[in-house]
């Protein structure tokens, strides 16, 4: 198996979490890490001022862990940092039965390419034979969608829901309230804002959608489907 590495020092780590900033909008990378030589946790976020990072050094240059082992350690904890900055219990729900890797931490996980399994499981990597091309992209977390979960938290005051139910959730609308479905590029009324443009659209619960809309003064904001009147035909079409 191709290694970019034999010792992983903190300058590579940090690399690592760097990496995963780029695709997240975090600052990861600015934290403190710190290493030991003992026990059986291989890493840990912690939580609590002064936020850090901790990586158990002895396992990550052992001879018998791969290069994937590691990498996903590094996610791992990374995805507690994620929960953590961006309060993802708040939006997704976070049960205290769950310690910390409860639906937020798995939601996360699956942001930032991590097995989304509390304890860590060698025989899940042992076949990961990467080539020097496939190591590097991990490496560079190539193989993580960007998405920057602050900037779209700030904007729509949620996360977004995954694809199937997306869709699910925009076909009963379009099909059943047709005056409720909006699209980029619609022209609304809002009652006190008056008119506007659909600049942005997402699903949301609750079996509707929430619209971004640039007005006439320049000014946008985000609303309710049902707070705006769609135009069809030059009529102002109430949400129904």
């Amino acid at each position: 198996m191709f290694s970019i590495t034999k010792v992983w020092t903190e300058e590579k780590i940090r690399f690592i979490i760097h990496k995963l900033d780029e695709k997240t909008g975090l600052s990861g990378a600015d934290l403190p890490i710190a290493f030991k030589a003992y026990g059986n946790t291989l890493g840990n976020y912690q939580y609590v001022e002064p936020k850090a990072f901790g990586f158990n050094r002895k396992f990550f240059n052992a001879s018998s862990t791969n290069e994937a082992e590691v990498i996903d350690v590094i996610r791992h904890e990374y995805a507690h940092y994620y929960c953590d900055v961006a309060h993802l219990a708040h939006y997704i729900g976070h049960s205290a039965r769950e310690t910390s890797h409860g639906d937020d931490w798995k939601w996360a996980c699956k942001m930032v390419g991590a097995d989304p399994t509390r304890c860590h499981n060698a025989s899940i990597f042992s076949n990961k034979n990467w080539s020097e091309k496939e190591a590097a992209a991990v490496y560079n977390a190539e193989d993580v969608k960007a998405f920057n979960i602050l900037s779209y938290l700030k904007t729509w005051d949620q996360v977004p829901m995954d694809s199937d139910s997306a869709t699910r959730v925009l076909t009963r609308i379009k099909e059943s309230t047709p005056n409720s479905y909006f699209e980029d590029g619609d022209e609304i009324v809002h009652p006190k804002r008056g008119f506007g443009i659909v600049i942005e659209t997402i699903p949301c619960k609750y079996r509707t959608q929430k619209v971004q809309v640039l007005f006439e003064d320049l000014t946008d904001g985000v609303f309710r489907a049902n707070e705006l009147c769609k135009i069809v035909d030059g009529v102002a079409k109430a949400c129904r």
